[in-house]
């Protein structure tokens, strides 16, 4: 005689509940801790990108551009012939600053931009906390590349 009746047994539920609440627990702790590094990591690719759109419009307009960032490294705008193009803020506490200089910035330029389209200047520096980006200059082709991530 077979006994057709299939299930699982009340121990076997509550472990699985036990499993399912642990997860749900430990999930948004672990998601908090990656958070300042997306957020570092996002703001480094928009500033790569906002690099991109700075050498595409002095080339388009002849003229020479500059990334500039402002005294409290927040924020930074994009000008071509004096003129602003873009101004950005960062948000989430991520801090951009010259990687040679101490101050986050001084309201000159940083980055600059010439009518060919060929940037030069100092590196980035885009950091949260401990959590921090390097965008460097190319001397021979004048582009940007992010060239590090990484916590400190």
């Amino acid at each position: 005689m077979k006994n057709s009746q299939a299930g699982y047994t009340l121990t076997e539920l509550l472990v699985v509940l036990l499993l399912l609440s642990l997860v749900t627990a430990i999930g948004p702790v672990a998601v908090h801790k990656l958070l300042p590094g997306m957020a570092v990591k996002s703001a480094a690719q928009t500033l790569q990108a906002d690099l991109q759109t700075l050498r595409t419009r002095a080339l388009t307009s002849g003229s020479t551009g500059e990334l500039r960032i402002e005294n409290d490294g927040k924020s930074y705008i994009l000008l071509v012939a004096e003129q602003t193009i873009k101004r950005r803020t960062l948000g989430n506490a991520v801090r951009v600053r010259s990687v040679d200089g101490e101050a986050y910035g001084d309201g000159n330029g940083i980055i600059t931009a010439d009518a060919s389209g060929r940037l030069s200047g100092l590196a980035l520096r885009v950091e949260r906390g401990k959590r921090a980006s390097r965008i460097q200059i190319n001397p021979v082709f004048g582009t940007s590349e992010i060239v590090s991530a990484h916590a400190q």
